[in-house]
């Protein structure tokens, strides 16, 4: 069957090719340019060890114990993910920002060993929501127990911005992030990836190590290897819930020791799954970057995330 398109929609299908290709262009030259930022740091004599290892601390503190919103929400305990994500992608989701949100959940769902699953049956029965709305309903959103002025302080620059919910301190039990999808699309992706990871429980901006998705100064679509070493600290079994930031710190500092060995050891792997490259088997997906170490990522095995959009708003 031929199908014949009008002049229009030729423009429009090559316009939509253009957006794709520039995506691809933009998202290897960051890709790039990130690795070679951060092999510099992590090569042997480039930084002294001890160093290193206080900024990664450093970075972790600030990140899961800071708020970029208002310093009086800080965090004095380790609060993360306890149980599985069910999420609910709604509004004015594609197809493309489905699948887009898809591939950064795989990737936090390696770093951090949850499971995540697309509830599609009841929105009702999400903890996770996806929220794709335009720039000018991002402040008039109406979240059940959200202060409305807060939501409107979060949507008033139009960018994207992430809510969580902790019953009791420690256990985070809610999450909505709100993206704007008149941005453009590598702000749009970026901008996924940032406020899932802080929703995770990593809720604060900081530039002390960069690039990351935690600086607001880069546009990264996958995170970097220390971004990723920071999720899978936190999501270290060895790291309880409930532990406060004194008694976490010096936890973290072993934690993230024993991972910066495992990599001298065993090679940092970039953009594959476990298993790690030398046993001849392939990794399942793109991960951006994980630390390989023995016994991280229990959920690797399981399905991957697949979002399909359930529901668009009317015009």
């Amino acid at each position: 069957m031929i199908v014949a398109l009008t002049w229009t929609e030729l423009g429009q299908e090559l316009a939509r090719a253009v957006v794709r290709w520039l995506t691809a262009v933009v998202r290897w030259v960051i890709s790039t340019a990130r690795w070679i930022v951060i092999g510099l740091l992590l090569l042997p004599g480039t930084v002294d060890a001890g160093e290193q290892l206080e900024r990664l601390v450093d970075l972790f503190d600030r990140v899961v114990f800071g708020s970029e919103i208002d310093p009086a929400l800080r965090s004095t305990v380790v609060a993360k993910w306890q149980g599985p994500l069910r999420v609910s992608i709604q509004g004015r989701a594609t197809p493309d920002l489905a699948r887009q949100a898809s591939r950064h959940l795989n990737t936090l769902r390696r770093l951090t060993g949850l499971t995540i699953q697309q509830e599609r049956q009841d929105p009702l029965q999400a903890n996770f929501y996806l929220l794709f709305v335009r720039a000018r309903e991002m402040a008039g959103l109406p979240i059940q127990g959200v202060d409305p002025a807060l939501i409107q302080r979060l949507g008033a620059a139009e960018g994207c911005y992430f809510l969580t919910a902790r019953q009791p301190a420690q256990r985070i039990v809610k999450a909505y992030i709100v993206v704007n999808v008149e941005r453009d699309p590598v702000a749009i992706d970026a901008c996924l990836l940032e406020e899932m990871a802080q929703a995770l429980g990593l809720p604060n901006d900081t530039d002390v190590l960069r690039p990351s998705i935690f600086s607001d100064q880069d546009r990264l679509i996958d995170p970097s290897p220390t971004d990723a070493l920071i999720i899978q600290t936190l999501y270290d079994p060895t790291l309880p819930a409930g532990l406060e930031r004194a008694a976490a710190l010096p936890r973290v500092r072993e934690i993230i020791a024993g991972r910066l060995a495992a990599a001298a050891r065993y090679r940092l792997v970039v953009g594959k799954d476990r298993p790690h490259a030398g046993d001849g088997q392939q990794g399942a997906g793109k991960a951006g970057a994980s630390w390989d170490h023995p016994g991280v990522d229990p959920k690797a095995a399981e399905p991957a995330v697949q979002l399909y959009p359930v529901r668009r708003d009317p015009e």
